[in-house]
């Protein structure tokens, strides 16, 4: 039985298409599954009333985002982002690589980790792959992202093979804290960011040795 206790219940004929439920520690959860967008814990334009009634069951908030505003202490205090934002449901947070992606002219990929300017205050950043963890457990997130290197889809191999390596590692780092007494209840979403054509056989070696 898997962390999630993810079971398959469905599965098409002639594609890859299928239907299963999954539980997390706050809710079940029916895929194919829609997850609103509540990059900075609220779902814009949505109340959470609106959000049950359209039948939604996980949310989607943005490590990278709430790590600048309001910061890590907030969500401890408070006791995570269901008592911030009065969400029953599960949370799914990404790591933030794709934001750090996004900014070209003011960031530093390494791998130690990736060095940006804040556009809250303008202060250096170094979002480690341990602090991007710790802030997703500071969130109470019920399901985590990997923090991954996105690169352009026109990629070449070689800088394919060394982004997905390099996101490796950092699954690799991310399951020894959740196999240990601190990752109860964590549940790992190993984000690769596919380069369409270039390293599918990358991407197969790599998960397949984890």
């Amino acid at each position: 039985m898997s962390r999630l206790n993810f079971k398959i219940e469905k599965q098409a004929h002639g594609s890859r298409a299928r239907a299963a439920r999954f539980t997390t520690l706050h809710s079940e959860v029916i895929t194919p599954v829609f997850m609103p967008v509540g990059t900075r814990a609220t779902v814009k334009g949505m109340t959470v009333e609106s959000l049950l009634e359209t039948g939604s069951q996980v949310l989607l908030a943005n490590t990278y985002h709430l790590l600048l505003r309001p910061g890590p202490e907030v969500f401890r205090k408070i006791g995570g982002i269901h008592r911030f934002m009065n969400w029953k449901g599960s949370v799914l947070t990404d790591s933030g690589g794709f934001q750090i992606f996004s900014l070209p002219r003011s960031r530093e990929m390494s791998e130690e980790g990736a060095r940006f300017t804040s556009y809250v205050d303008g202060a250096a950043v170094l979002l480690t792959p341990e602090l991007s963890i710790e802030m997703q457990k500071a969130i109470g997130s019920d399901i985590m992202m990997v923090l991954d290197q996105c690169i352009n889809s026109t990629a070449g191999y070689d800088e394919a093979k060394a982004a997905m390596e390099l996101s490796s590692g950092d699954i690799l780092l991310f399951k020894h804290i959740a196999e240990g007494p601190v990752g109860e209840g964590i549940h790992m979403f190993p984000a690769f960011t596919e380069n369409p054509g270039q390293v599918r056989s990358i991407k197969h070696r790599i998960v397949h040795g984890i």
